[in-house]
């Protein structure tokens, strides 16, 4: 196919010297280059114009590179994928892996101080009236304070309950993924 059609021979070579750029393994661009051989013709195949497949797949030097970082952070289990692509895809996995529990940590951290803050408040709103005004400002007392102390508190537990939610969304997240990777290894 590519020796008969220019159009292809000179996209696949667009795409080789792409592949010049990156980390590729010679036969990761072999399969590659095949792959995307196939795909145009069976582009032909089914009708469509060389030049509509081609803008679909994009300029050559940019699929070159989107190969190359999808090798990097999904290596196929081969043993033609180098060293250097295996050391960058568990860091890049630590890397998610620690921004993930960073962000779980702050945002249950936050989520319990707002909802212990919103509890505090509205308990403290509503009883106020009842304690002694020894123990208490006696601003704080039957009134428009009052009420604004408890109209504070439920804003901070309305905040307060999405962000819980969040956070165990997150750690649901980061528990699956530490099975995922750390138990049954990486994929």
């Amino acid at each position: 196919m590519s020796e008969q059609n220019p159009i292809v021979r000179r996209y696949l070579d667009q795409l080789d010297a792409g592949f010049d750029e990156t980390q590729i393994h010679e036969d990761e661009r072999r399969e590659i280059r095949q792959e995307i051989e196939s795909h145009l013709i069976e582009s032909l195949r089914a009708g469509t114009a060389l030049s509509d497949a081609i803008t679909r797949l994009g300029p050559a030097a940019d699929l070159a590179k989107a190969y190359c970082l999808e090798l990097t952070l999904n290596p196929r289990q081969s043993a033609v994928a180098s060293p250097g692509q295996w050391i960058v895809a568990a860091l890049v996995r630590a890397g998610a892996l620690l921004a993930s529990t960073l962000l779980t940590i702050v945002m249950g951290s936050l989520s319990l101080g707002l909802l212990v803050a919103g509890v505090v408040a509205v308990l403290g709103g509503i009883v106020a009236p009842f304690l002694p005004s020894s123990w208490l400002d006696p601003t704080l007392r039957a009134g428009l304070p009052q009420l604004v102390v408890i109209v504070l508190g439920v804003i901070l537990l309305a905040v307060g309950i999405p962000f819980s939610r969040l956070a165990r969304v997150n750690l649901r997240f980061l528990i699956k993924t530490l099975r995922k990777d750390l138990i049954r290894g990486p994929k």
